[in-house]
């Protein structure tokens, strides 16, 4: 770590004075003294400007133990100031929808920061280098920044890009009827994810049990990092049809958004069921097949989706995951998740079908300019 610690003090000094020469200095104390508060707060700081870094413990999606032991990672990415500006365009009513939020569980409202950034990838590395590969993330995970500044959205056009055109749009064009097809288009993928990480940071954080407070996550243990990306596509599903009430999007685009998150789950469930979003994801499909939302047509082998009978069941749903979370009763959270996430005979059929379309996107790095 001290090694790390010396780099990162010599990439600093090297920049003008900003944030991100503040972030650097105070992450290279970090990495020392194994307090990481003050850097997670100078990060939340940080625009991408002249380029995005993220480097530290973050994600504890290795640890199938108790889900808390966090990997290391590191990302450098440069900034797309025009698509940061077209995102940036929903986050002056975020405030509002958490307010709501508030009042129908009993909670503080966050920070107020929303600041995002839409970027194109450099390099990856530690457990961002590796096997799933993220399309956005939405950090520190540490409650208290949280609380008091609240978080950060980055989004790798870069991935999202590689991963929709190579792996998404094949499925779609077997998986979606004709009429909606035409709606799955990147960019409203591109804000399922918006919808999906901004809920990271909203609804409360932390529960009371016997008198003690503690994060989610220490209650739920394990099951923690499935209901957590679960209620993120849930609630940001519930908030994107609150930007429609604000008129910030239309009923075609709204629909087109749904229509991703079906062909997502497929993408993702090519690598099994097990893994956090997968998890999730099954409980999703299965609520949203329960509400009949969802129809798979086993003459066309393509599903029928209702858009608002979808929106709706993802909201009720949301609400089962807030309420999952605030109780904190780890058994009751597992019953849940055994009940709602089993594999639909379907399923494994389906996915056998896309045998011929690639399951993955590996970068590879050229870092040779950079020298």
């Amino acid at each position: 770590m001290s090694e790390t610690a010396n780099l990162l003090r010599q990439a600093s000094v090297l920049l003008p004075d900003g944030s991100l020469r503040l972030f650097l200095q105070l992450r290279a104390d970090a990495f020392l003294s194994n307090n990481y508060f003050e850097s997670d707060m100078a990060w939340v700081d940080t625009d991408g400007s002249p380029f995005e870094v993220t480097i530290g413990p973050y994600e504890t999606y290795f640890d199938e133990l108790l889900g808390l032991k966090a990997s290391f990672e590191a990302f450098v990415a440069l900034p797309d100031k025009d698509a940061t500006i077209a995102l940036a365009r929903f986050t002056p009513v975020v405030p509002d929808f958490d307010t709501i939020l508030s009042q129908e569980f009993d909670f503080s409202p966050k920070g107020a920061a929303i600041p995002l950034e839409v970027v194109s990838d450099v390099a990856r590395g530690g457990g961002a280098g590796f096997g799933y590969m993220f399309v956005a993330y939405n950090l520190p995970n540490d409650r208290r920044v949280h609380d008091l500044k609240g978080s950060k959205k980055v989004f790798s056009r870069t991935m999202m890009e590689a991963k929709f055109s190579t792996l998404a749009l094949p499925i779609a064009e077997r998986l979606l009827t004709h009429d909606v097809l035409d709606q799955c288009t990147f960019d409203n993928r591109l804000l399922f994810v918006l919808g999906h990480e901004l809920a990271h940071g909203l609804g409360p954080s932390k529960i009371r049990i016997d008198g003690r407070e503690m994060p989610f996550e220490v209650a739920l243990k394990d099951l923690h990092s499935s209901l957590e990306e679960a209620k993120a596509d849930m609630l940001g599903a519930r908030l994107l049809n609150y930007f429609r009430g604000r008129n910030l999007l239309d009923d075609e685009t709204l629909q087109g958004i749904v229509a991703t998150e079906l062909v997502a789950y497929f993408q993702g469930w090519r690598h099994g069921f097990t893994e956090a979003h997968a998890r999730g994801s099954l409980i999703e499909y299965n609520w949203l097949r329960a509400a009949n939302a969802l129809r798979y047509e086993t003459t066309t082998k393509r599903y029928e989706i209702d858009p608002e009978r979808c929106v709706d069941a993802m909201s009720r749903l949301s609400t089962e995951f807030l309420n999952l979370q605030i109780v904190g009763d780890y058994e009751r959270a597992k019953a849940f998740m055994e009940h709602w996430g089993s594999v639909s005979p379907e399923l494994p059929l389906i996915i056998e079908s896309f045998s011929d379309i690639p399951t993955a996107v590996s970068p590879v790095w050229d870092l040779s300019e950079l020298k």
